[in-house]
């Protein structure tokens, strides 16, 4: 893909088990500064906080929801969340 990840960042997002509040701050901040682009939020409420639901909730204050699609998931249904900076 020619993607390297940063050294900073979790290769697994499950909070509290390969993602802790050190890099949850990480993303937090990174949102808040509208550092990305485009965001792209996998949900899952039967598996709580699997991906960090502050995550969202900060995207959807800082960020355009502008799309919601079914997750690629067989066992637990989910969504994914797609958002967008906010045009100035």
């Amino acid at each position: 893909f020619g993607f390297t990840p940063k050294v900073n960042q979790p290769l697994w997002y499950h909070l509290g088990v390969g993602m802790f509040s050190k890099e949850l701050a990480y993303f937090e901040q990174k949102i808040e500064g509208n550092y990305y682009d485009i965001i792209l939020f996998e949900n899952i409420p039967e598996l709580n906080n699997f991906f960090p639901f502050r995550i969202s909730e900060l995207a959807k204050e800082k960020y355009d929801l502008v799309d919601t699609f079914p997750a690629p998931r067989m066992i637990y249904d989910g969504t994914i969340e797609v958002y967008v900076r906010k045009k100035k």
